[in-house]
């Protein structure tokens, strides 16, 4: 209860890590959602769905901060769901070659993102985002949050980051395929750089003015790091299996008798994740095996010394490389190993 406490009183650890942090990548869109047991982790890509007569729009706040966007010379344009994020609703505005744009999720509320992008591919975000702040982005994407600001105060920073740069023309035609496909290259982008780290899950924690134990905020970021890296597996099995032509019945049996080694990720969950998919014994200490591996950068290290050390007939062998979503072996385990 403990791990789940921290995840949902925050409403960030898996909320914006998995959809701040994901979500927010692109256009800053930052989203969040109530997490139990079960957590679902962001999609590794989206689809945005145009919506008529969506009722958040009625809503006063949402009122206001439309008027207050189109006060600034913005055209209100068209509103849309996203189905592999039901939480998250966002109506889209157009100013010139740039956009703005509104998001409503229902345990944060709204917030607005200014966005535009170079000839050059430099893409330029100012958000009032409530959480965030603290995670990394692509080199080329520059963002400024300011968290309370006003849109007027928004937009006269916005102003001074574009003056004198070429801009490329943001539009209805465009803002579909746009969204869908930077956020599918940001999740990418994160997914080969390993994910949420540390050091990125404990800025979104001051941000909630919220105080955990070190010991329980640990524990709920290994839980963070195997959902991703149980995503990151389903999608290599996934690929696997249609690369293959493997049937129905076993590309299931693949699932439990695969390992991923992804180039990056935190060498501590990871070992979790392995000893989740039964790769390490019960009878080894799993304390002392992470405080072990707890600084080894190298995955593919980690993965080795374990494979190494069983019987050769029981050691995986690799089945096959990726490079989507993220960097990552597949290894396949013997399946007497399971029988």
């Amino acid at each position: 209860m403990i791990i789940l406490q921290i995840i949902g009183g925050i409403v960030v650890f898996l909320i914006i890590i998995a959809v701040c942090i994901y979500f927010f990548f692109r256009y800053k869109f930052r989203k969040y959602l109530d997490i139990d047991s079960s957590v679902n982790h962001s999609p590794l890509s989206i689809h945005i769905n145009e919506e008529l007569f969506p009722q958040w729009l009625e809503d006063k706040k949402a009122i206001d901060m439309i008027s207050k966007i189109e006060s600034h010379g913005f055209h209100k344009s068209k509103s849309y769901s996203i189905p592999e994020m039901e939480d998250v609703q966002l109506l889209s505005f157009f100013k010139k070659s740039y956009t703005a744009v509104l998001y409503k999720h229902d345990a944060v509320g709204l917030w607005i993102d200014l966005f535009a992008i170079s000839e050059e591919g430099s893409e330029i975000t100012v958000t009032d985002m409530p959480l965030g702040s603290g995670i990394d982005n692509r080199p080329e994407m520059k963002k400024y949050v300011m968290q309370g600001s006003s849109v007027d105060e928004m937009m006269g920073q916005f102003d001074s980051y574009i003056e004198n740069i070429e801009l490329k023309q943001i539009n209805d035609d465009n803002f579909r395929s746009l969204f869908e496909e930077a956020y599918e290259k940001d999740i990418q982008w994160r997914n080969r750089n390993g994910g949420i780290s540390y050091e990125e899950f404990l800025s979104v924690e001051k941000e909630t003015n919220i105080s955990f134990k070190d010991k329980h905020v640990r524990e709920a970021f290994i839980e963070t790091k195997l959902q991703e890296l149980r995503q990151w597996h389903s999608n290599i099995v996934e690929q696997y299996i249609e690369s293959n032509n493997i049937s129905e019945e076993e590309g299931y049996e693949l699932e439990y008798q695969s390992i991923i080694v992804p180039e990056k990720t935190d060498p501590v969950s990871y070992a979790h994740y392995l000893k989740e998919k039964d790769f390490i014994s019960e009878n080894v200490n799993l304390e002392k095996l992470t405080e072990h591996f707890k600084d080894e950068i190298n995955i593919k290290t980690i993965f080795d010394s374990l494979n190494n050390r069983l019987s050769p007939d029981l050691r995986a062998s690799i089945g096959g490389s990726f490079d989507h979503p993220l960097n990552a072996d597949l290894y396949l385990i013997p399946k007497r190993k399971y029988d």
